[in-house]
């Protein structure tokens, strides 16, 4: 695995706007967590077409696993959500057949649950408008926020 974290679909599980961080969950044994441990620094891309807002986040991704975080957004995740990290082989593994996750396992799946929390130290926002669109950026760099009007 060289070079920065590879580009993934991922569901956003929390959002802390005060904190400026958001959080995602994972399987421990996924190639995402060795390219985040190795490289925390990543972008987050979301778009929300009722609004015709685009934002681009960049920030440093801390990995949680088998700690109070983990713990905590494990016990408060459904219990459908929970079997997903219950399978025996490791995320994007060859198979023979599609996983059944209803089959029984030896854990209850915390033992490969992870969350990843990312605080956010970069957004770009772009409002998308048939008038003209909108795009500013703002950066917390030492508890100062640096704002900017860009050309879209």
């Amino acid at each position: 695995i060289d070079g920065p974290p590879r580009v993934r679909i991922v569901v956003l599980r929390h959002i802390d706007t005060t904190a400026r961080t958001l959080r995602f969950h994972t399987d421990k044994r996924a190639n995402k967590i060795a390219e985040i441990e190795r490289n925390p620094a990543v972008q987050v891309l979301c778009y929300d077409p009722s609004n015709k807002i685009q934002l681009r986040l960049r920030g440093r991704a801390r990995v949680h696993h088998a700690d109070d975080v983990a713990h905590q957004a494990f016990t408060r995740s459904q219990p459908q959500r929970q079997l997903c990290y219950r399978q025996s082989a490791s995320p994007g593994s060859l198979g023979t057949e599609p996983t059944n996750l209803t089959d029984p396992a030896e854990h209850d799946g915390e033992q490969n649950f992870t969350a990843v929390v990312v605080q956010i130290d970069e957004l770009e926002w772009l409002y998308l408008a048939a008038a003209g669109h909108r795009r500013a950026r703002y950066i917390w760099k030492d508890g100062t926020l640096i704002s900017a009007w860009l050309a879209p």
